[in-house]
């Protein structure tokens, strides 16, 4: 990791006496967080509104890895989240579906409940009118609110 040091906002994500401290990247834009502290991930399930793709390098060969638009339809699905391992599902920029989707819902109810399963939700709008807000803001164990950036 210290070749690619550059890369990271190295002083949010680590205590100073820590062998990748560095203030070079402080909060820095698009700088990414070492919040493994090097640990590399085992899975991430990223849901956004927009669509995006990766391309990767793995074997001396270029990977590309395509996502859809808006939410799955298996979201539910043990396909979807393997609960033999702990996962978090990270819903941003989506507001207008989640706080309408009938499966987000299920999610914040029995998913987080009854499944090795954490949902974090970002909101624009803390009370938002959806069909399912108030339901997903009651089984929420925590609300977390921001002051508008200025």
């Amino acid at each position: 990791m210290m070749e690619d040091k550059h890369l990271f906002d190295a002083l949010s994500a680590t205590w100073f006496a820590h062998r990748l401290y560095s203030t070079l990247n402080k909060k820095g834009v698009r700088k990414d967080k070492d919040e493994t502290h090097g640990i590399p991930i085992q899975e991430f399930v990223g849901l956004k509104s927009k669509m995006y793709s990766l391309i990767y390098e793995e074997n001396k060969k270029l990977c590309e890895k395509k996502t859809a638009k808006g939410l799955p339809e298996n979201l539910n699905d043990d396909s979807f989240i393997d609960s033999r391992y702990p996962s978090l599902i990270i819903l941003d920029d989506l507001m207008r579906d989640v706080t309408n989707s009938k499966d987000v819902c299920e999610l914040f109810v029995e998913g987080s409940h009854h499944r090795n399963l954490s949902v974090a939700c970002i909101l624009q709008n803390a009370f938002s009118k959806g069909k399912e807000s108030r339901t997903m803001s009651i089984n929420s164990q925590y609300i977390v609110l921001f002051k508008k950036p200025t």
